[in-house]
Formats: C-alpha cells, structure tokens, sequence
C-alpha cells in the first residue's frame, strides 16, 4: 500500500508507513528480543535462483565470527561475504543487518523463487534451520556444517536502464567471464535496447525468468568467487 520494500526500512519507525510501522514492531519484538536471527528468504515471483546466502562483516568481530559460524551450520554451500550493509542501528536497512547492529548473530538465506513452493527448497530451509538449532545446542541432532562453501566478495544487482521485455541468457549457477551476457532487453516491438553484461568474472546466483521489466528493477545478481572467509575489500 506504500510502495515500499519491507527489508529496506528497517529498524522501522512508529509513526511511519505501514512498512515502516511493521519493521518497527519485527525490530522491537523479535530482533530486540533474539540472541540469533535468520532472515529466510526466496527469490522473489518473478526470480530464477540458485540457493545462497548472505554473511555480513561489517559488524563487530565477535559477532562477525558467530555470524560465519551460522552460516555455515546452516549448509547453503554459497556464502556473499557482504561488506557493504550499513553500521548504524538507526539506520540498518536490512532485518539480518538489524540484528547485526544490536550485538546479534544474523544470516540471510536464498532458496527457491519463481513464488513456488516446490519440495527441494523447502527441504533446503528445513535442514538449514536444524542445522543451526544443533550449532546453537538447542536440539541435541541435526545435519553437519558445510565444510566447502565457495565464498563470493565482489557482488553486483545488474538494472535494466529500460522498460520492456526481458530476454535472460545466463541461467543461476552459470559461471560467467567477465564482460559476458546476462540478459537482453527490448522495446515493445523486439528492438534491441540494452544488453546487461558481467561486471566479474564470477557467477550468477540468479537472474529474472519473466518477460516484463521496468526500468531501475533487478535483471540479475552476479558474484565473484574469492579465496575464502578472509577476504575484504582491498586485501
């Protein structure tokens, strides 16, 4: 009713809009209230992906190492080291990253899209959120920590500068060179107006699979593998 994306307004606000006064209350009663957050997420309706999720560094190192460490508990064998999330609690932006600038161990998970509840990713999250209670010793079993994620640095959302019709190329999990096609986008009547390309010799953790796109929305999400959990920014 706002216009609004809910995981962009956190921690929210009393008095704001309806997504604003939403994230206000998930902040106040649940994040303020959690010792561990998982933000479970899948590719939005319209999104082809393959699974994956996110480990935010940006925190205090405590809670940087306890946020690794669920990420791994969780099983998702591609982790975005995410360098970039915003520092302040007033203005975290994102749920995970909200529990992140209070003190909180928090992940953000990837599995399934298309707005389909097919068996494979629900199982995925299942065996995720096992995973995690066995870490934390809240169940006494559960599936094992990965033990060979690929960990990815640079990132890049690729936007179409266009509204049109969208022709993806690349698929989720495709290995792509840098400079390589992602997606092509055309007019009404299949005049060529952009072609989105790699910004990374990296891959693609996924991509939009449905005709119509407006100009400033996601085509696709493109990563580059790193050497492992060390890496940073200019390391």
């Amino acid at each position: 009713t706002d216009g609004k994306n809910l995981n962009r307004v956190f921690p929210g606000k009393k008095d704001g809009t309806l997504s604003d006064r939403i994230a206000e209350v998930i902040t106040r009663e649940v994040i303020e209230r959690a010792t561990h957050v998982i933000d479970i997420h899948c590719g939005d309706g319209n999104e082809w992906l393959r699974p994956y999720s996110y480990w935010v560094v940006t925190s205090a190192p405590a809670v940087v190492e306890a946020s690794k460490q669920m990420a791994l508990a969780f099983g998702l064998d591609h982790i975005v080291i995410d360098t970039e999330r915003p520092t302040s609690p007033g203005e975290s932006i994102y749920l995970a990253n909200t529990a992140e600038t209070r003190g909180k161990s928090g992940l953000t998970v990837e599995s399934g899209g298309w707005g389909q509840t097919d068996e494979a990713s629900i199982a995925r999250i299942e065996r995720g959120v096992a995973g995690v209670l066995r870490h934390l010793k809240m169940r006494a079993e559960g599936p094992e920590p990965v033990t060979q994620a690929v960990w990815l640095g640079p990132n890049e959302v690729l936007r179409s500068k266009f509204t049109g019709l969208l022709y993806p190329v690349a698929e989720p999990g495709q290995t792509v060179a840098k400079g390589a096609l992602i997606a092509r986008v055309t007019d009404f009547h299949g005049t060529l107006l952009q072609e989105i390309r790699s910004p990374y010799a990296g891959e693609v953790l996924y991509v939009v699979a449905t005709p119509p796109i407006n100009e400033g929305e996601p085509v696709g999400f493109v990563a580059e593998r790193v050497a492992g959990p060390e890496w940073r920014p200019g390391k």
